[in-house]
């Protein structure tokens, strides 16, 4: 479905200026792979603005087993991604718990992006 939106993505990461900075969000899905990918050819600091929790939403819902070869590749590969980031950026305490069970290492902040009242 976003085939060609991850091909344009993996091109402008992997040609950028070399130790410029990144930031990505999580929608679509695991573009944050990109980003560490992109992160470890060209350097800089990676940013990862995360507006949900894929792949645990995937296990939670069903859709994947959590103990199947997708599920432990997914999960592989998502830790590795998670761990290149300099910066993780969640919603809220609840999402950042779950971050950092799945892999946020470096430095995690929380911003809401909903204003009181």
């Amino acid at each position: 479905m976003f085939s060609l939106f991850y091909l344009q993505v993996c091109w402008k990461l992997l040609t950028r200026p070399v130790n410029s900075d990144v930031v990505v969000m999580t929608t679509p899905p695991f573009l944050n792979w990109i980003g560490a990918l992109s992160k470890y050819i060209r350097g800089g600091r990676l940013i990862s603005w995360e507006m949900d929790v894929y792949p645990e939403i995937l296990f939670a819902e069903g859709v994947v087993d959590y103990s199947s070869w997708m599920g432990q590749s997914i999960r592989f590969l998502s830790r590795i991604a998670r761990g290149y980031t300099d910066l993780t950026i969640a919603l809220g305490p609840c999402m950042a718990g779950v971050l950092r069970s799945g892999g946020v290492r470096g430095r995690l902040e929380v911003l809401h992006n909903w204003a009181d009242g």
